[in-house]
């Protein structure tokens, strides 16, 4: 019955606890809620995204509103759904509240509706026999499937649990028991009337609260970490990268759940200009090393504050942020890897001679030292602007600071030795005392550099002291000289990520890579493929001869994480044509 949400967004900040004995919800635990308006706020939004597509695309309208109000048999849609993660329970277990309709055969209970409508979807429930607004939830086709149904008359609510593991089931029948107004204690997000709205907190802060919730987090990590195996021809190196990555996203999730006093986010989509937008906002609990890192925010001046947005521009990308002492050392290991596994790609390769092994690997060696360098000042700061032309080629200049970036200087020739076709002219070019030099990689050097710049493209890398310019594409090198010559000031700046993305000219460019790229061997990856070119023809249709932006815009001021997220019409449009899309696969 999860599925009774289908807007719902389900946030994986949780934190499990590893004994049964423990109440499913204490005091140290997590409160992750996720709060929904109400099935007919649903069906509007849902109607809006639909209008926005071609007539044939509306008629799914049916098909979609069909599909909700068979979902809400017994729901009163004017009210808020709320759903809460138990943070305490192995495995996770979720409580959902449902605002109970009137039913319309006066002789029926307040539940009797929704009873009926759990019935249809094999659930059947059973009254307690000593709390009249109690019942026993089970799955006629699995019987692990068992949970409770509390029924809160004056409140008109019904809230419902489920669990797989019966050990749980009287903590759960506790929990229900004791359960109250659902309102209540997500009354901040309910004012703020989002279309959605997801909620953690921590309101124990004490020194062995937070242990408590680290320990717990430690079966999370230990599960998630068992997901992870060896692929049949999957390189050892390639392997122990993909966990350390995966225990380093674990590690931010662990200080989350532990050290922040609140993290919430908020969703609209907005009906009369068809646009949406998400806001998020975080807090930590003092003293601790979350608190200190949102602290680390705003300190660095930004070198390339001065740099002006480029007219015309499809990315343009302003990066100012800390790197804390764990991300230093999570990103130090996974360049160390990194290294490690593409060392093995070299030494595998039957191209390359072993010359061209030995520079290549020296080439890398310089620049991961670069890059760490970098890291060790604890702080990463970066932009790009690219700008696309009427033939879809993109003009791109980037810079980021880098101390010691004129090692460059003697790394960058390296590279002509470490692949046939490889190209690179020291010293093509200057700006003031500032050397550029022009590199042309090999097709199939970097698959990704061939991907995101073309095929044999010029790159132009300018190498400062403290910094590293590059630019590819028609005009960039000029564009690189001026910004260059034009660089102000640094300055402090309360925002630590800016991002404006154009994204059909990006859909575009990926519908141009597709056109050349394998079609795939198997019959499921030629499916795949082409399930790809229907969602780009989708998107493309979407946004052509409307707005296509994406924003996002982080800025830390007093402590206080915000962010924001907006969509403009052409993506909301590229949304509702990928609904009609869906109803049409899987409902019609």
């Amino acid at each position: 019955m999860n599925r009774i949400l289908p807007a719902l967004i389900l946030a994986s900040f949780a934190g499990i606890s590893l004994q049964h004995e423990l109440k499913a919800q204490e005091a140290h635990h997590s409160r992750i809620s996720i709060v929904h308006p109400g099935f007919d706020f649903l069906k509007a939004d849902t109607k809006a995204l639909i209008d926005l597509t071609t007539a044939e695309e509306q008629k799914q309208w049916v098909n979609i509103q069909d599909y909700i109000d068979m979902f809400q048999i017994g729901i009163d849609g004017s009210r808020p759904v709320r759903m809460d993660v138990l943070t305490g329970l192995v495995p996770t277990a979720y409580v959902t509240w449902v605002p109970l309709a009137p039913p319309e055969d006066k002789k029926k209970a307040l539940i009797d509706e929704f009873r009926d409508n759990l019935n249809a979807f094999g659930y059947g429930t059973t009254r307690d026999p000593q709390d009249r607004n109690l019942y026993r939830m089970e799955n006629a086709e699995d019987e692990a499937d068992t949970g409770w149904l509390r029924v809160i008359p004056d409140l008109r609510y019904a809230l419902f649990v489920q669990t797989m593991d019966k050990q749980d089931m009287v903590i759960l029948k506790q929990l229900l028991q004791k359960a109250g107004d659902p309102l209540s204690d997500v009354a901040d997000i309910l004012a703020a009337k989002p279309g959605i709205g997801v909620e953690g907190v921590n309101t124990a802060d004490t020194a062995a609260d937070q242990a408590k919730r680290r320990e717990a987090f430690a079966e999370l990590r230990k599960t998630s970490m068992e997901t992870i195996q060896k692929r049949p021809e999957e390189a050892t190196t390639e392997y122990e990268l993909r966990k350390a990555l995966l225990e380093h996203q674990l590690d931010e999730g662990e200080r989350l759940m532990v050290e922040a006093r609140l993290i919430r986010m908020m969703g609209s989509l907005d009906l009369k200009n068809h646009t949406a937008s998400m806001g998020f906002t975080a807090t930590a609990i003092p003293s601790t090393s979350l608190a200190a890192s949102i602290e680390s925010f705003g300190q660095q001046p930004d070198a390339f504050a001065s740099v002006a947005k480029s007219p015309g521009s499809a990315l343009s990308l302003r990066l100012n942020h800390p790197i804390d002492a764990m991300r230093q050392e999570n990103a130090m290991e996974t360049l160390s890897l990194t290294k490690m596994d593409i060392d093995v790609r070299i030494d595998a390769s039957k191209e390359m001679t072993a010359a061209e092994k030995d520079s290549a690997k020296k080439m890398l060696s310089g620049i991961l030292e670069v890059i760490q360098d970098g890291i060790r000042t604890g702080n990463v700061n970066a932009f790009v602007e690219s700008v696309p032309n009427d033939k879809g080629e993109f003009s791109t200049i980037g810079a980021v600071s880098a101390p010691g970036a004129s090692r460059l200087n003697d790394i960058l020739p390296l590279l002509a030795n470490s692949g046939k076709d490889n190209m690179v002219q020291m010293n093509a070019d200057k700006a003031g005392d500032i050397p550029i030099h022009k590199v042309q990689l090999a097709e199939g050097f970097v698959t990704l550099i061939d991907r995101i710049f073309g095929v044999k493209q010029e790159l132009y890398v300018g190498v400062a002291e403290s910094h590293v310019w590059l630019a590819s594409g028609p005009g960039g090198l000029e564009s690189m000289k001026n910004a260059i010559g034009s660089l102000g000031a640094a300055a402090v700046s309360p925002t630590c990520i800016h991002i404006e993305l154009k994204a059909l000219p990006w859909v575009r460019h990926l519908e141009k890579i597709a056109k050349t790229s394998d079609e795939g061997k198997t019959l499921e990856e030629k499916e795949q493929q082409r399930s790809l070119k229907r969602t780009r023809d989708r998107a493309i249709i979407a946004m052509e001869g409307d707005s296509d932006q994406i924003t996002l815009d982080v800025r830390v001021e007093k402590g206080v994480v915000t962010g924001t997220v907006s969509l403009d019409r052409g993506i909301v449009r590229f949304a509702g044509k990928m609904l009609a899309a869906f109803s049409k696969e899987n409902l019609d």
